[in-house]
């Protein structure tokens, strides 16, 4: 799965809390700021945006005390242009660091669409206050003590006259109710609502012009308001959609108290927001909580109500051998695939959160050590099921339980960890050497290196180690790199492995890469990083051409001098779908010709000597 965060629409930053500095950007930022990926990591949050050094500072700080959380400022882009920005920003932690979590909006097209009527909507876009502003300028001029009145209508007549225009600009509801809560007037967004003429509701109530359920719900607080004289705001959902109603009391012409309301459809703003929460609480690979949530719900749960508190910590073995061989999109398929199997056997009560990198942690409540026990045989027992496939699971596990109300929920957390940890050292060298092994026989199915090629080269290298008077440990690691000294080539195309043609360039530049990567693939494992070196050299040439480090002479290791004449001898001397075999004679030839060139002068010699005396 590709990272949801970079797949998000809105800018998201990490910003270093202490420097401002960019610790990580999301793909839509970098495409908007025009800065390389590598240029934009290099620079600091105030470099990028019209808001001075200080300013910027100010409003990191007042983040991070979680003062203010939201603000706006102007950017001007290269080409001159200024874009409305609109942040959101929440204080987190990221490898112990104290980061920002930012997200940044362009509301440009929003601002400018507010304000082509700004003349109009501004008051009431702000609050429902303006519109007991105009309640009461209404009040100003048309309600006079002492002044002879004329009929309520024939006031509201004149009051749309000079306000309606004004209040049809808004897109929120706005409506008027009497004292008998009929309505005295409506705006045209609120008729539209109705689907019905301002005619066919003045004067009626909320039954007469809707169906019972949908009037019922419009006068849940009308009575409420009217009855205690107070505002009352609040959020209701109706068809899918979120309005923030606001209602409050209108003292009208006859001196009796009828209901105002301003009603607005805050659905995008609600449903921004849950994402914005889904973003800062939820993992984006494989939509678990994240490590922020966890810590949180673990402090409200940390209750003598909730006592046992069992904690499952648990680590997936392995993951930098598959994404040093297989690459990283193998290594989150894993990580995906890890998560859905604990969610398979974790009870809906329980709290189950990635950590981060290959780390997840589950919570328990009410849960002593025993039950936790078997949670733990059910993950061990779905694990052992997936053996059979490309990309087998193996977690490293380790429980501890919180059973009295001074015990630290920290202290388990840590005892948990630590069992964890012991076992993933116990486990983690028998699932490297089963991906290792898992990883050759892709090898051998996607390219010529069959298992013949590893037999021989393996004898071959055995023969030549006991001529050359190598010790037991430099005859079994030559051994060893006679099996794995290509093991990086399980990172190429098949189509590549097996092109019978001339290879591109681009191709060739590719092929040249896989003695690094096996040498990473090597690294990761204590029982192969023996011969890490030796498969990072052993395409390495004795003048000092070779690749990838262009190592030259004795600076090449000595084993990875021995593979390179081995493999190359069987190479020539066995058919392959690109060429044909060559006779023993002519492939030592070969190795004459090349030695102080490609081969260790000595070496070939010996080998040479070795072959033809078989």
């Amino acid at each position: 799965m590709i990272d949801l965060i970079d797949k998000h629409g809105a800018m998201i930053f990490l910003i270093n809390q202490e420097n401002g500095e960019i610790i990580y950007a999301n793909e839509a930022a970098v495409n908007f700021y025009s800065y390389p990926e590598e240029e934009l990591l290099a620079m600091n949050i105030s470099d990028i945006n019209v808001l001075s050094p200080e300013e910027m500072a100010e409003k990191i700080e007042l983040a991070r005390s979680e003062q203010q959380n939201h603000f706006n400022f102007k950017h001007r882009l290269a080409s001159g242009e200024i874009r409305n920005i609109e942040v959101y920003s929440y204080p987190n932690n990221f490898n112990g660091t104290p980061v920002l979590f930012s997200i940044f909006n362009d509301v440009t097209a929003r601002v400018k669409a507010e304000a082509n009527n700004r003349r109009i909507r501004t008051y009431l876009y702000i609050s429902f206050g303006l519109i007991i502003l105009i309640l009461l300028v209404f009040s100003v001029l048309f309600y006079r003590k002492n002044r002879k009145l004329k009929s309520t209508k024939n006031e509201l007549e004149n009051f749309n006259k000079l306000y309606q225009t004004f209040i049809d600009a808004n897109d929120n509801l706005i409506y008027l109710k009497d004292n008998k809560m009929n309505y005295l007037f409506v705006n045209e967004a609120a008729a539209e609502f109705y689907n019905k003429s301002k005619k066919e509701i003045i004067g009626k109530n909320d039954y007469q012009i809707s169906n019972r359920e949908f009037a019922k719900f419009r006068r849940l607080t009308d009575d409420k308001v009217k009855s205690e004289n107070k505002i009352i705001v609040e959020e209701v959902e109706w068809n899918d959609k979120v309005y923030k109603v606001t209602k409050f009391p209108v003292e009208l012409l006859d001196g009796s108290y009828g209901v105002g309301a301003f009603i607005e459809d805050i659905t995008e703003r609600v449903e921004r927001e849950k994402q914005i929460k889904y973003l800062l609480y939820r993992d984006s690979l494989t939509e678990l909580y994240n490590r922020r949530f966890f810590e949180e719900e673990i402090k409200r749960l940390d209750t003598k109500r909730q006592l046992p508190i069992s904690i499952i910590m648990a680590d997936v073995n392995g993951l930098k051998l598959i994404n040093d061989s297989l690459g990283h999109e193998k290594g989150d398929q894993l990580l995906i695939k890890a998560a859905n199997l604990l969610k398979e056997v974790v009870r809906d009560e329980d709290l189950l959160a990635r950590q981060g990198g290959d780390e997840f942690a589950v919570l328990l409540p009410k849960t002593s050590n025993r039950e936790a026990q078997k949670i733990v045989l059910r993950i061990k027992r779905k694990c052992r099921e997936t053996e059979s496939e490309e990309v087998a699971v193996s977690i490293g596990i380790g429980v501890a339980t919180k059973t009295e109300p001074e015990q630290s929920i920290d202290q388990v957390l840590k005892e948990a960890d630590n069992e964890m940890y012991q076992n993933k050292l116990s486990e983690s060298r028998s699932t490297k050497s089963k991906i290792v092994q898992s990883l050759l026989n892709t090898l051998t199915a996607k390219s010529n290196e069959t298992k013949e090629h590893a037999v021989r080269m393996t004898k071959l290298a055995f023969d030549f180690g006991e001529k050359l008077g190598l010790s037991n440990s430099q005859q079994h690691r030559l051994s060893l790199l006679a099996t794995l000294h290509d093991i990086g080539k399980t990172t190429i195309p098949e189509e590549i492995l097996k092109k019978p043609g001339k290879l591109t360039d681009k191709e060739w530049e590719i092929i040249k890469d896989h003695p690094e990567r096996g040498y990473k693939i090597a690294s990761s494992s204590q029982e192969f990083a023996v011969v890490a070196d030796d498969i990072y050299a052993h395409h390495e040439r004795w003048d000092g051409s070779g690749y990838p480090g262009k190592l030259k002479g004795e600076n090449i290791p000595y084993l990875a001098r021995i593979i390179s004449i081995i493999d190359a001898y069987d190479v020539m001397t066995h058919k392959r779908s690109y060429k044909k075999a060559v006779p023993k004679d002519r492939a030592l030839e070969e190795i004459s010709d090349c030695a102080g060139s490609q081969f260790d002068p000595d070496l070939a010699a010996e080998f040479i000597n070795l072959i033809r005396t078989e």
